[in-house]
């Protein structure tokens, strides 16, 4: 069914399966508007995040991200898909995958297993725990089940 998909059980998991992993601040969201989701019509709102930490993935040059929610509320009512949907000034630590190539109908970069791939920080908390956890996961190996077949050494 839609949004099945791999379950992580570990912060190892996670991190290998994120292809970029940043840290930001909600500063902008758009207006609730008619898109497809797999397919079939929704409402989603776009979300921009200022990034001040960039983990995993693209370059330094990475400072805005824009992510699609969809099922979001409207005139009271609230369509629930299981995207996470954001509020204005926080800020959040993002697990991001490839969702495939990027269209209307699809944004490329899409939280790892959707709001699990988002963890909400409170503002006067430090990363640095956690920033040193996945700086040491990253130093590791991929569990063997993320390594596609072709890659692995046997």
């Amino acid at each position: 069914s839609i949004g099945d998909g791999p379950r992580f059980e570990t912060l190892h998991e996670m991190v290998w399966a994120s292809s970029l992993i940043a840290a930001g601040t909600v500063t902008e969201e758009s207006e609730p508007f008619v898109t497809r989701h797999y397919g079939q019509p929704t409402y989603a709102r776009d979300y921009q995040i200022t990034v001040d930490t960039l983990v995993r993935g693209a370059t330094d040059a990475t400072t805005t991200l824009t992510l699609r929610s969809h099922g979001v509320d409207v005139d009271g009512c609230r369509q629930y898909i299981g995207d996470p949907t954001f509020t204005l000034g926080e800020r959040v630590l993002l697990f991001l995958w490839d969702a495939g190539a990027p269209s209307a109908d699809a944004p490329l970069l899409e939280p790892v297993m959707q709001s699990e791939g988002v963890w909400r920080i409170a503002h006067d908390r430090p990363l640095t725990s956690v920033l040193r956890e996945i700086a040491t996961v990253l130093r590791g190996q991929p569990p063997l089940h993320l390594v596609p077949p072709e890659d692995r050494l046997t």
